[in-house]
């Protein structure tokens, strides 16, 4: 009995991004990781050079004796904490988007597997 067509464009679906035995990720899968990365490191460097800043800020805060600069001190202080933290949030929902790719590779091989037995328990008389 052959497969219907949808489940053997499934099956060439997840023979494309299901793990091979004994491997946790396949070519796509590591190409979404390499995609991923550089963000993370993209925004580890925003968060550094935003430390720069802030100690520039600080020094320039313990010597100026003019008045007026300590309420821009004030506001470069608030934006570059802001921005602190939204690097942050940025990190943690790419830690969450690793998570569900790794979770992808795991259901995408568990679908793969269900789909196998119940074909071969359609080819059985």
């Amino acid at each position: 009995m052959p497969l219907p067509p949808l489940t053997a464009q499934t099956l060439a679906l997840l023979a494309a991004i299901v793990p091979e035995d004994g491997k946790d990720t396949t070519a796509h899968t590591d190409s979404l990781y390499g995609l991923v990365e550089p963000m993370q490191s993209t925004i580890e460097h925003v968060m550094a050079k935003l430390n720069d800043v802030d100690k520039l800020r600080r020094a320039a805060d313990r010597t100026e004796e003019q008045e007026v600069a300590y309420m821009f001190f004030e506001r470069i202080k608030q934006t570059g904490e802001a921005a602190q933290r939204q690097c942050r949030d940025a990190l943690a929902q790419l830690d969450a988007l690793t998570d569900t790719l790794f979770q992808m590779d795991h259901y995408a091989l568990d679908m793969r597997r269900s789909l196998e037995e119940h074909v071969a328990r359609a080819k059985t008389p």
